[in-house]
């Protein structure tokens, strides 16, 4: 993806965190957001940018946990041009005060009595992520990983 192209995503990710939140978007406030990330000269600010912003989106506007994981956190709902930053958004809403809690929540719903098959499987991308996530970094990752292994 090019630079200019993910600067428009973040900038659409940040924006949606005043929308979501009933706040007013002020334009000349975003960079200054992302610089605290890094330097804005670098992709690699951006695409932490645009996880972090995502992910306090998807906290944001997460009306049920079983969600999360069905269709936020599956791979297979991600554009693929960002889905290589699926892992790190997970890590982000792993660091968020509620994050752990929400996805444990969306375990239990999914691994329900009530839940069918065809919902079980819609959850495979993100389990296969957890637990390449959990191998590669550990802490909240490996935690997650445990929940998973309990299932």
């Amino acid at each position: 993806m090019k630079m200019q192209d993910l600067k428009k995503r973040v900038y659409r990710a940040w924006e949606h965190l005043s929308l979501f939140n009933d706040a007013i978007v002020q334009p000349e406030n975003f960079k200054a957001e992302v610089r605290q990330i890094g330097d804005l000269r670098y992709k690699r600010t951006w695409e932490a940018a645009y996880c972090q912003f995502s992910a306090r989106n998807m906290m944001d506007s997460c009306l049920d946990a079983f969600t999360l994981i069905t269709v936020q956190f599956n791979p297979d709902w991600w554009e693929e041009d960002l889905r290589h930053l699926l892992p790190q958004c997970l890590d982000e809403f792993l660091a968020l005060p509620e994050g752990l809690d929400a996805i444990r929540q969306g375990l239990e719903q999914l691994l329900g009595d009530y839940t069918t098959t065809q919902d079980k499987e819609s959850a495979h991308g993100f389990f296969e992520m957890a637990r390449q996530q959990s191998r590669r970094f550990g802490g909240d990752a490996a935690r997650l990983t445990q929940l998973i292994q309990a299932r």
